[in-house]
């Protein structure tokens, strides 16, 4: 009867007979080492049963790190930081410190954990480089899908509307899922009027500003612009601007609520008195009190109330 030695030898060279000639004392310490590992042979059952909970917790973890890669991808697209990505790199660093990091790192960690759990639970019986790149695949291509179906602007939407509080989830649509650049450098907005080389632009945080148009561009009322330059006298002397699609960045100007809906809603409240006054105020100084007051408020409510979902021009 041959040995354990000779045993493991002989199915070694069977398995790979190119296999180099192995140490005199190979099968010695291979048989030396096997009780150090504590190894156990577990009932087929047990394997079975042990094998669907790590895959039942994969998916599980694998699907939060999908929300979380969809909510990351929606913050970008909603917060303007895209719109920056437009002047090349003048303002990369703007750009880099509006991605939601947050978001983005635990979307990663929970991948990388799923990866540990696929491979601990030995249920996919690939190489781990392989499975690396499927979870961290899955994970962005389903965030990005997500993000893209609109389900985000459904929920946002009826948390508004209906001023619901869903612990987690009405902060964030709250708070971070919208217009939030604050560039010196750059603006970007809705034209309401329009002067020889100057142009009126309403932010779609309901600011307004009187910008110096750069040579070349001759918006129309209506057109949404983005302008890179710099502050002066109290008005923004744009070096550098372009038109934008008003069906892409439309998604800037949602409706919020307008009162009791917690600091975006004050301070949207306290935004549209303040450019009710300016705007009313100049109207008044050129065209009459009456008229003044009256088309200064019709201009806010076109800059910051539910006229910006219109598409009037």
């Amino acid at each position: 009867m041959k040995s354990h030695s000779t045993m493991i030898e002989d199915r070694i060279r069977a398995a790979k007979p190119t296999a180099p000639a192995l140490p005199p004392d190979f099968s010695a310490r291979v048989m030396a080492g096997i009780p150090g590992q504590e190894l156990a042979i577990l009932p087929a059952r047990t394997g079975r049963v042990r094998r669907r909970l790590y895959l039942a917790a994969s998916v599980f973890i694998l699907g939060l790190g999908i929300l979380l890669a969809n909510g990351a991808v929606f913050e970008v697209t909603m917060n303007g930081n895209l719109e920056l990505l437009y002047f090349g790199s003048r303002f990369l660093g703007s750009f880099i410190a509006l991605l939601p990091f947050d978001l983005l790192a635990s979307a990663a960690l929970l991948a990388g954990i799923t990866v540990w759990l696929l491979h601990r639970g030995r249920v996919a019986r690939v190489a781990l480089t392989w499975l690396v790149i499927t979870a961290y695949g899955i994970t962005a291509a389903g965030g990005v899908a997500l993000a893209e179906s609109g389900v985000n602007e459904k929920l946002r939407d009826w948390i508004v509307e209906n001023d619901a509080d869903l612990p987690g989830v009405s902060g964030y649509y709250r708070h971070r899922a919208h217009y939030r650049i604050r560039h010196p450098g750059f603006r970007m907005g809705r034209v309401t009027e329009v002067e020889a080389t100057a142009a009126r632009l309403v932010t779609p945080t309901g600011e307004a500003y009187w910008i110096t148009l750069p040579p070349g561009l001759r918006p129309s009322v209506g057109d949404h612009l983005r302008l890179g330059g710099k502050e002066s006298g109290g008005r923004f002397m744009a070096d550098e601007g372009q038109l934008c699609n008003p069906k892409r960045t439309m998604r800037y100007f949602h409706p919020m609520p307008m009162g009791g809906g917690g600091p975006m809603g004050r301070g949207r409240m306290e935004m549209g008195g303040r450019m009710n006054g300016r705007m009313g105020g100049g109207m008044d100084g050129r065209m009459g009190g009456g008229m003044g007051g009256g088309m200064g408020h019709h201009r806010m409510g076109d800059g910051i109330g539910n006229q910006w979902m219109g598409g009037e021009r």
